[in-house]
Order: C-alpha cells, then structure tokens, then sequence
C-alpha cells in the first residue's frame, strides 16, 4: 500500500475520532462505520430522538468536491434510517469543524461541491447543529 494512502486513511480515522469525541460532548451517542464503502456514511450520531448520518471530508484548500454518487447514496441511506443527512467538512488552517446540510452543496456539473466561505455562510458549529436540532423538537 502506498505511504501516501496510509497516511491519509490514518489522518481519516484520526477525524473521525475527533467527531465522535465532538458528538459526545454534546450528549450524543458516535461511531464509526470502519472502512466504509462509498454507499455508506462514516459516521453515525444520535441521542434517542435524533440520528445524524455524516459524510465527513477535509482538505488543506478552500474547496471541497464530493462525487455526486456518494452524496445521492448518503442521502438514500437517510431516508431508510430516518435519519439526518449532514456533510462533517473541515478545511485544514482555516476552521474548526463544519456542518452543512446537503442543500448547501453546488453542482460544478461533474461533482458537488462546497467552497469555505460558502461552508460558513450556510454552515454550522457542532453547538449550533444541536441546538437547531433541540429547537425543532419543541415546535
């Protein structure tokens, strides 16, 4: 195997982790789905009431891309779990973690994708995320 590709599955796993510890935090329940295919997400949250399912992606740039077939899969595994589709996005040097929802996404015709301005715009702090979420089950 590649240096290059163990590297980057270790750095993964490493992000990973640190969602589960993030989702913790904030009273949820994580894991991970080890060695997920793309059809699958990699990480699955929830409390009792609510189940997260994420799709989590870093990069040192300013722009991240997803293959139109994995977002379109995670959205497909929502719907059977009545769960909630999140993208878990962090750009390296420039934010800590953000969550966006799949409407956040851009068709760049190829793939989809989501620049870090607009990440901030229409994304959300883990805090922010939970919050929304508490907020909606009063209403």
């Amino acid at each position: 195997m590649d240096l290059d590709v163990e590297n980057r599955q270790s750095l993964n796993i490493k992000h990973e982790y640190e969602l589960i510890n993030l989702f913790r935090d904030q009273n949820f329940e994580a894991a991970r789905l080890p060695g997920a295919i793309s059809r699958a997400p990699d990480l699955i949250a929830g409390d009792g009431e609510t189940v997260f399912i994420l799709r989590v992606k870093a990069t040192g740039k300013k722009r991240i891309e997803l293959f139109k077939k994995h977002v379109w899969d995670l959205k497909r595994f929502s719907v059977k779990l009545k769960a909630k589709p999140i993208l878990a996005l962090k750009y390296e040097g420039h934010s800590p973690w953000i969550f966006a929802h799949l409407s956040a996404l851009e068709d760049d015709g190829g793939r989809f994708a989501i620049g870090l301005e607009e990440a901030r715009l229409k994304g959300f702090k883990i805090n922010e995320l939970i919050s929304n979420e508490l907020q909606q089950r009063l209403v």
